[in-house]
């Protein structure tokens, strides 16, 4: 270890032979430069001053080069003592005699109780983050108004310095908001995936708008409300009450004032009501203006609960139509996609089981609609040999059919002339009652009853109607004849004189009227026997002429045929009152292809009856149709169980975003809560060590002042900051005294006496706060305070004046800390505890100071320096003295030093042992 400080002297000018094609700088810039040093070795303790002679060199006398300098603590390994040691005896020798540093600073390691190979060690790694302090204020004391310069002596040429520095924790604060932050864009990828499933399974619903809603599980419900807590606990957690966000106190505000207490969601137990709980509270932002909010994270809160809760609200509609699937493989699967879970396999598996039986049945029922179909087949078969039987019949009657209603025709047109002919043949009857007629004579009398006249009509009528009417033709004649042989017996009887003249003439009387009552008896016979179609004769003997005299035979004889065709027809079909009154209907309207429909359709459903069709095919067509809708339900539930499949697929990576995010979600609700436990088992309690103070009393109402660009100013203006900052003004107050204990200073000597009543003591001393708040700057800089800070220094340290002690406030610092410098001008080298404490650099010092790997401050000239000696305490403060008042002390230092050559040096290492190098 010893040799490091020749071996990096000859790097060192090796280097500078080399020039800048070694890329070592050349150093143009005419400002200071800082040299910053372990005086343990292996940090530049071996170069630095050869360091400081080549910038000299090149920059020339009046360049400023400042060097700060590490002293190890006497507890490290000899080497690092021995190292520091010569380091400072060179400083010494270098200041009286060449001086190469317009200033050095001295910082100790000693407080640290640093032991070599302890790197871990907390309270050097908080020397290491506080010794930044030291260059950087450093550097602003000589710029400002509170030089130190002026307390220097040729000899008197060490500044130690140390540090502190208050760490005001807003790290947790920040961590907090960040936390909160992290929270609202958690719930709003939540609310974004939520959305996207939502979707996805609405459209496959919507898709196949079969199912009914029924009332959601227990188990659902207790998810709907789950979710409706998880976005809750957003709105109700403290932090963003502590960030004055609006819309926390707007949702509970307006829960409060619009939903009874009783409607709380714990206290809901009908579904219904839970969607009308949720559809009411996302309502709130009617009471709140978003133009009015000001922090952008409170305005995406605000757009974000009602969004959130829509979402949910969503999701608990759909948990309604899903419960109303029957199936239950897909309703599970579907269930669990809209609760996002992402581990479906197990369900998946029992869909595409469910799918591949839903097959095998559709298999199944296509073969039984085919056998179906066979029968059906076979039906159709029955159905057109019975039309054809049906034609068959029709066509066998058609002739008759034919003449029916051609006889129909007849009948009408017969019927149109009937009630003429009766009325005439009413008056031809009527005369013969009236005794109008006399006359012997036989056609006489035909003539004089209008018998001719009558017969010709008739015979007119009869070649009109082609009907054969001859026997009316030949019943009016005998009427006529009946009432003229009546007449003739009556004149008989009563014995006219022309009837016994005739009688003389013919035959006796008797003769006569028996052959007149027999022609009479004979017309009777006649009229009775062939006109009882034409004429109806009362009793005794009287003529009575129907309505229908002469329609009623052709009508008969229409009916006759109409029988005959049903009876062919219908003959062994079991007639129904109904299809015969039907049937009549038709033979009666006189319209044939009414009628030939209409026995078709009669014949068709009775020939079917018989065959039992019509119940064989709605029985078929009943299992058709039921196989047929089994076949679609088979179908549409397996298309609807694979779009459900391909939406697990779809929506997986939403479910794993939903996951995701929840997990996050959580996970930072866990890390707020323990940031906040852990700030309330901090408490009030400040955590204070050698070099740092972390304050423990945190505020969180500053919370809202806070974010990434923030820094302690941002307490200033604000009443809650205010007390902050006044909590830390307290703690410098604290804290600034423990920066000037001769034990972290590096010096136990702070009083030499030389008499009764005098003593030496330190020359001026500077106090150093920065912070970024100006209001701990202007209160710090305060007379009542900053008075109080220069006399606690002047008390403790003994100058000999009050204004040697300095006070200083500035900004340049980290934004949450307040760094404490203070540095102080110091008196005597000897008076330095690592050279003078028991124990300390002077002891290993005495034992190696004649080797010459040691000292290289003049290695470049053959020469190397050595120190005989310490002053004693009595001398040192004599040379105080006589410095204080202006005498040169450096030839009397001098007399402690001697140079030796390289030659003397190498004599004395022959009689020495060798020493092993590391």
């Amino acid at each position: 270890m010893h040799r490091r400080r020749v071996i990096s002297k000859a790097i060192f000018y090796k280097v500078l032979s080399q020039g800048q094609a070694s890329g070592f700088p050349t150093f143009p810039s005419t400002g200071t430069t800082a040299i910053i040093v372990g005086l343990g070795g292996g940090t530049g303790a071996g170069m630095f001053i050869d360091l400081a002679r080549h910038i000299r060199a090149l920059r020339g006398e009046a360049t400023q080069i400042w060097l700060f300098a590490v002293i190890p603590t006497t507890k490290e390994g000899e080497m690092e003592q021995l190292n520091a040691a010569i380091a400072l005896t060179e400083l010494e020798y270098l200041n009286i005699n060449e001086r190469r540093f317009n200033y050095v600073v001295l910082s100790s390691l000693g407080p640290t109780g640093y032991k070599k190979g302890e790197e871990a060690r907390v309270e050097v790694h908080e020397f290491n983050s506080m010794f930044p302090h030291i260059l950087t204020n450093f550097f602003h004391i000589e710029k400002g108004d509170i030089n130190l310069s002026d307390s220097k002596r040729l000899y008197s040429s060490f500044i130690f310095a140390d540090a502190h520095v208050i760490q005001y924790p807003v790290e947790e604060l920040k961590t907090l908001k960040k936390q909160y932050e992290e929270i609202i864009l958690e719930l709003e990828k939540i609310s974004g995936a939520r959305k996207e499933i939502n979707r996805a399974v609405k459209a496959l619903l919507d898709s196949s708008d079969m199912f009914r809603e029924m009332p959601p599980t227990r188990t659902d419900s207790e998810f709907i409300k789950k979710e409706y807590t998880n976005a809750e606990k957003v709105w109700k957690n403290e932090i963003g009450k502590l960030l004055n966000y609006q819309t926390p106190g707007a949702v509970e505000f307006f829960i409060r004032n619009n939903i009874s207490a009783d409607a709380g969601i714990e206290n809901i137990s009908s579904y219904e009501d839970l969607l009308d709980f949720i559809s009411r509270v996302k309502t709130f932002t009617s009471s709140v203006k978003e133009d009015e909010l000001k922090d952008e994270n409170d305005k995406k809160l605000f757009r974000l609960i009602p969004e959130t809760l829509q979402g949910i609200e969503d999701t608990a509609r759909l948990f309604k139509r899903v419960a109303g699937i029957e199936e239950e493989a897909a309703r599970a699967v579907l269930i669990n996609v809209l609760k996002g879970k992402q581990e479906l396999v197990a369900s998946v598996d029992r869909l595409n089981a469910k799918t591949r039986v839903l097959k095998e049945e559709s298999l199944v029922t296509k073969a039984e609609i085919e056998s179906k179909q066979v029968e059906k087949d076979y039906l159709e078969q029955v159905n057109s040999r019975v039309e054809k039987e049906v034609d068959k019949a029709l066509s066998d009657n058609d002739r008759d059919i034919e003449q029916y209603f051609s006889q129909k025709k007849k009948l009408d047109n017969i019927r149109d002339h009937e009630k003429q002919l009766k009325s005439e043949i009413d008056i031809f009857i009527g005369n013969f009652g009236a005794g109008n007629f006399k006359s012997t004579d036989k056609e006489t009398w035909l003539t004089l009853t209008g018998v001719p006249e009558l017969q010709r009509e008739i015979t007119a009528m009869s070649h009109e109607l082609e009907i054969d009417l001859q026997v009316l033709s030949k019943l009016a004649e005998s009427i006529s004849l009946y009432y003229y042989y009546d007449y003739r017996i009556t004149r008989i009887e009563k014995g006219g004189f022309k009837e016994k003249l005739v009688g003389a003439v013919k035959g006796n009387k008797k003769k006569l009227l028996r052959r007149f009552e027999a022609q009479k008896r004979s017309m009777e016979d006649y009229i009775k026997s062939s006109g009882r179609d034409y004429v109806q004769v009362n009793p005794p003997f009287e003529f009575y002429v129907p309505e229908n005299f002469l329609s009623e035979s052709q009508n008969k004889k229409a009916e006759e045929l109409k029988t005959g065709i049903m009876d062919s027809l219908l003959f062994d079909l079991n007639r129904k009152a109904a299809d015969l009154e039907e049937i009549d209907r038709a033979f009666k309207s006189g319209d044939r292809p009414k009628l030939r429909s209409l026995l078709r359709e009669v014949l068709t459903r009775y020939y079917l009856q018989r065959e039992d069709y019509s119940g064989k095919l709605d029985r078929i067509e009943t299992e058709f149709r039921e196989l047929e809708g089994s076949l679609e339900a088979q179908n549409f539930l397996s298309d609807f169980l694979g779009k459900t499949e391909v939406l697990t697929e779809e929506t997986l990576v939403y479910r794993r975003d939903l996951s995701r995010e929840y997990d996050k979600f959580y996970e930072h609700f866990t890390k707020l809560s323990d940031v906040r436990a852990s700030g309330s088992k901090a408490g009030s309690k400040t955590l204070s060590s050698l070099y740092m103070t972390k304050f423990g009393d945190i505020n969180p109402k500053i919370l809202s002042l806070i974010d990434e660009s923030s820094d302690m100013r941002d307490l200033d203006w604000d009443e809650s900051g205010k007390r902050e900052l006044d909590k830390l003004i307290g703690e410098i107050l604290v804290t600034y005294k423990n920066l000037i204990e001769s034990y972290k200073l590096g010096i136990h000597n702070l009083m030499i006496p030389i008499s009764t009543t005098e003593r030496w003591n330190f020359g001026k001393a500077a106090l150093v706060v920065s912070s970024r708040s100006s209001y701990i700057s202007s209160r710090i800089a305060s007379e009542p305070i900053a008075d109080g800070i220069k006399e606690e220094i002047n008390g403790i340290l003994a100058l000999s004046n009050s204004n040697d002690a300095k006070l200083a406030t500035h900004s340049h610092t980290k934004p949450w800390d307040i760094a404490l410098t203070f540095f102080s001008a110091t008196g005597f080298l000897d008076n330095i505890s690592p050279l003078t404490a028991g124990g300390g650099f002077w002891e290993v010092y005495e034992n190696k100071k004649d080797n010459l790997l040691h000292h290289v401050l003049k290695l470049h000239e053959g020469k190397y320096v050595t120190r005989k000696a310490l002053l004693d305490l009595k001398e040192a403060g004599e040379l105080a003295n006589l410095e204080k008042k202006g005498v040169n002390v450096g030839a009397r230092i001098n007399e402690l030093y001697e140079e030796k050559s390289l030659r003397e040096a190498l004599k004395n290492e022959d009689t020495q042992q060798p020493e092993t190098p590391l």
